[in-house]
């Protein structure tokens, strides 16, 4: 004899995966009358709750291995987590040390190219002086030939 549930947890093992999971509708569906109105005990049969009880024992047995399934699953995604985790963590706290040397050499840089930029400067300031004082010291040759000549031809 087929137990009259089976349809009924058959059709429910999709209540069961639906999100959310609503109890209210599954206890409904459940106090329903089947094809066969097993359940109110119509037709001159008695209800016999038995079949009820071992489908729902061996649905809350499938329901249990469920949980842990997804227990597990979950736990492995949690230790995985953690260990993308440190592993990150790891990392920022390398490229954190790499960073700092980086940038301890960019200050010391930064240092040399003001330094060299300064000098730069200030031989700039130095060589326009000379090529001023120069300037001056051939336009002073240069009249000094002019009145070279002009004392020589006349």
């Amino acid at each position: 004899m087929s137990n009259p549930f089976d349809s009924i947890f058959g059709e429910s093992e999709q209540v069961f995966q639906e999100e959310p999971f609503s109890p209210e509708y599954f206890i409904e569906k459940l106090a329903r009358p089947n094809a066969d109105n097993v359940i109110l005990g119509q037709n001159g049969s008695d209800f016999d709750p038995e079949p009820l009880r071992k489908k729902l024992i061996n649905k809350l047995a499938e329901l249990e291995m469920q949980f842990e399934n997804k227990t597990k699953q979950v736990n492995k995604i949690q230790e995985t987590n953690l260990k993308k985790q440190d592993n990150f963590k790891r990392k920022t706290k390398e490229l954190d040390s790499h960073f700092s040397g980086v940038d301890s050499q960019y200050h010391d840089l930064d240092k040399v190219i003001n330094f060299v930029s300064t000098k730069v400067v200030h031989l700039g300031d130095q060589l326009k002086q000379m090529d001023g004082k120069r300037t001056r010291a051939l336009e002073a040759k240069e009249l000094i030939d002019y009145i070279n000549e002009a004392q020589r031809t006349g």
